[in-house]
């Protein structure tokens, strides 16, 4: 039997996701559990890579540093056999073979988790989507025999569709986030949020640019803190938020057209 690298924590939520689940009584979970923790429980196993010889890392420095300077050391470095302080030595090329294989097997299970999941995300949304249909079906809901027979003629969702689903709304969730700082910075920081309109010369339109005003004890009180000349406000916020304690009346740009204080946090990291 081969043995490769897998995620044993990544395996082992899902056992524990998957034991106990209510398969309505088929039991697909509980089985499925016991093949996963049975898999990673095997021992692992180093294949491919020996020890050729043993080296005292000591005499090793000496030789190598005498020797790139063209002198003689005469003190034997490497043996056959292992002692107390030596270091084993592997051949660099069966290491490379080695962790070449390695990796090749472990990208073909990690493909093969991902299919589990899949599979397991495809079970789980058409189960608790069943169940749904079954209390409507009970509760005599209008259109509740319509929809039930809609859903058994429809296949189930495909587990990869579902983890996009999960992507995206977590990319939403993240989005949101970042919007509830952007608000949160508003209301603590009192500031004003101006939109100016200009003419476009001889377009008959005209353009937005958008201002973040800060309000201070010290002259000027007012001070533009964040700005946007793109209609963009999350923009203006962000460079609002980023700003000094303590700004010039308008912010500074360097000859890049980026904020002082930005290029100068860049030149620091």
């Amino acid at each position: 039997m081969s043995k490769v690298l897998v995620d044993r924590e990544l395996l082992d939520r899902w056992a524990d996701k998957l034991e106990g689940a209510d398969s309505a009584g088929y039991g697909w979970e509980d089985l499925l559990a016991s093949e996963i923790r049975g898999a990673f429980a095997q021992p692992a196993e180093a294949e491919g890579v020996q020890v050729v010889a043993y080296a005292d890392p000591k005499a090793f420095e000496n030789f190598r540093v005498l020797g790139s300077k063209g002198g003689v050391h005469g003190h034997e470095w490497m043996w056959a056999k292992p002692d107390a302080g030596l270091v084993g030595m592997v051949r660099e090329d069966a290491c490379l073979a080695a962790l070449s294989a390695v990796t090749a097997e472990r990208d073909g299970e990690a493909e093969s988790c991902e299919q589990w999941r899949n599979l397991a995300l495809q079970f789980d949304r058409h189960r608790m989507s069943a169940l749904a249909h079954l209390k409507m079906a009970v509760a005599g809901q209008d259109g509740a025999m319509d929809a039930c027979r809609d859903f058994l003629a429809a296949p189930p969702v495909p587990g990869h569709a579902i983890t996009e689903e999960i992507d995206q709304l977590r990319a939403e969730v993240e989005a949101l986030r970042k919007d509830k700082a952007r608000l949160d910075a508003i209301e603590q920081e009192c500031w004003d949020v101006r939109f100016l309109s200009s003419p476009n010369a001889d377009a008959g339109d005209s353009s937005i640019s958008i201002e973040i005003v800060g309000h201070f004890m010290a002259e000027p009180c007012e001070r533009v803190v964040g700005e946007n000349y793109n209609e963009n406000l999350r923009a203006a916020l962000d460079q609002a938020m980023t700003a000094e304690a303590y700004p010039p009346a308008r912010p500074e740009y360097d000859e890049r057209g980026r904020p002082v204080r930005a290029a100068m946090a860049a030149k620091e990291v």
